[in-house]
């Protein structure tokens, strides 16, 4: 059985070229597993780690480094129209250290 590298699947996922090129990746965690991915994401991309959890704890210390968008969520209720906005086209922001409602950090 393969082992699936989360980083690998992401900077295959960045390079794939041709018609299946994603304009942005969307990235949901909460593990210390999770970081080396989350660290291989652009700025068009969005990482939503689950607050209060060993993800968002990590992130907090590294967002100066962190090129993409930071979103956290802490259930369904604030991921999911997180979601719903940005399949509408709405603009991601940063969202760790700007303000204490996820919501409030997904600009359009």
């Amino acid at each position: 059985l393969e082992r699936l590298l989360e980083g690998e699947a992401v900077v295959s996922t960045q390079s794939t070229g041709g018609e299946d090129t994603y304009a942005s990746l969307v990235y949901l965690g909460d593990g210390s597993n999770d970081l080396c991915p989350v660290l291989k994401l652009t700025s068009g991309d969005l990482v939503c780690p689950r607050a209060k959890y060993r993800l968002a704890r990590l992130l907090s210390t590294k967002k100066d480094e962190m090129m993409c968008n930071i979103v956290p969520w802490s259930d369904a209720g604030t991921l999911v129209p997180l979601l719903e906005r940005l399949l509408e086209g709405g603009r991601m922001g940063m969202g760790m250290g700007r303000s204490s409602s996820p919501e409030d950090d997904f600009m359009t």
